[in-house]
């Protein structure tokens, strides 16, 4: 990943500081917070998809069950970011769930509001689509890594774009090393 994708990923971090009612006037009087502790389920597969959420604090886990009854971990998420964005491209049910690693304070925002937001707001629209743009990048990078890569290529490339999308702090902080790789 280039220094400009980088960049690119972490302006779309701070999305939820614009897109969270509670900083728009009109809706901030009728917009609370939810706070989970430890293992809550923000929500759960097949539920329907009415929000999108952005984590004010804390970490959420994205995964689903495989068939085999194997749970398959797909993201785990920080302060900043937001999850449940399917929704917005027209998800009807959850195929995953969202759960609390630690205690999570939760900014939902319900599709409809969003889309108010982004009618008012192009540099709202424009973030959301570049947000959409690098999950599709990163979903094409697993896939070419899974097709065309070796076993150690693939876990090299994991560590050294971990480190990119995540910063290397975000290593230090979970007792990994990419300078290994």
């Amino acid at each position: 990943m280039n220094n400009t994708s980088a960049l690119w990923y972490f302006e779309s971090v701070n999305l939820y500081q614009i897109l969270c009612p509670h900083r728009v006037k009109t809706m901030a009087d009728n917009h609370t917070f939810n706070t989970y502790k430890k293992d809550d389920y923000i929500y759960f597969t097949d539920e329907p998809a009415t929000h999108i959420y952005m984590i004010v604090s804390g970490r959420v886990r994205i995964a689903h069950y495989q068939e085999d009854g194997k749970e398959l971990i797909t993201a785990i998420l920080t302060t900043g970011e937001i999850f449940g964005e399917l929704a917005m491209a027209g998800e009807e049910k959850r195929k995953d769930f969202a759960q609390a690693m630690e205690a999570t304070t939760i900014c939902p925002l319900s599709i409809e509001e969003l889309a108010d937001l982004m009618k008012e707001n192009k540099e709202l629209s424009f973030k959301i689509l570049k947000l959409i743009g690098l999950r599709l990048m990163k979903l094409e990078r697993k896939l070419e890594l899974l097709v065309f890569k070796d076993a150690r290529t693939r876990v090299v490339e994991f560590l050294k774009d971990a480190a990119s999308w995540k910063g290397k702090s975000w290593f230090r902080n979970h007792d990994c090393n990419p300078a290994y790789a």
